[in-house]
């Protein structure tokens, strides 16, 4: 079991470090394999289709979905450095061309501590699965018992940075402009992000906090009970209720990550 995160994870990382600017919309992503029909071209991170022919658009692996699944088994590396090794893990889906990870994929802990990939949440759900207005299914939940009860702290993976260029527009807002120029230059979240954080808070009745996991470089939590936003580990509550954003670059499991986990799953240690 412990083999299979290991291998999953390293494929992965390997993966989403590869990137395709140049393919069409909606095609942008890293190709695999070479043509089924025409020439075969240099497989490797590129600029461009890969093939000459048609058989790489059935190729082509999405970015974000790379990192969605990344993100997965970082979180899964944060949780079992606080709770130890897993007690079961789900069993990955592959062939000679991909691996995969499907929907409801579950790894747990002694305990009942679980992290669970793309899992939906409906109205006709009960407890712990529910959402009493439109059906969710975000990317990533850590599911931890807290009592009789259990709670939900949801993980979003937005592989999209604001990164700025270009002329700002002059007039009274000019300063702002150039102080979110300079934020985004250093790799902030985007704020529309955390307006969908708020919407998995607000409409998952068991979920505590909601995170969006992004390419980043900015830790930004902002509570429940207010108070002004929460930029540091170290003045992260006990009490995760709110929303936020935590960095996560591909290849790594960073110190933010690693303490929010750690700070959701206190007492929860073996």
């Amino acid at each position: 079991m412990t083999q299979r995160l290991v291998l999953a994870s390293f494929v992965l990382a390997l993966m989403t470090a590869c990137y395709n600017p140049s393919t069409p919309a909606g095609f942008e992503g890293y190709v695999e394999r070479g043509a089924i029909i025409g020439k075969r071209a240099f497989v490797e991170a590129q600029k461009g289709p890969t093939s000459t022919g048609l058989g790489w658009l059935l190729e082509v692996k999405n970015v974000a979905l790379l990192y969605e699944m990344w993100a997965c088994f970082a979180l899964v590396k944060a949780v079992r450095g606080v709770l130890g090794e897993p007690q079961l893990a789900g069993k990955l889906s592959r062939d000679d061309h991909q691996l995969a990870v499907g929907w409801d994929y579950e790894v747990r802990w002694a305990g009942g501590t679980r992290v669970l990939y793309n899992v939906s949440f409906s109205r006709s759900h009960a407890a712990t699965r529910r959402s009493y207005s439109v059906p969710l299914r975000p990317d990533v939940v850590l599911e931890v018992p807290a009592g009789g009860a259990r709670q939900i702290h949801v993980f979003d993976a937005k592989f999209k940075v604001d990164w700025l260029a270009g002329s700002i527009p002059d007039g009274e807002d000019h300063q702002a402009e150039t102080e979110n120029v300079n934020l985004e230059r250093e790799g902030t979240f985007k704020r529309a992000d955390i307006y969908k954080m708020h919407a998995y808070r607000d409409a998952i009745p068991a979920a505590m906090s909601a995170w969006a996991l992004y390419p980043g470089t900015q830790l930004r939590f902002f509570p429940k009970e207010g108070g002004g936003a929460i930029e540091q580990v170290s003045d992260l509550p006990e009490s995760l209720e709110g929303v936020g954003a935590v960095p996560l670059s591909s290849g790594e499991v960073g110190e933010e990550l690693r303490a929010v986990v750690s700070q959701i799953l206190r007492g929860q240690g073996p």
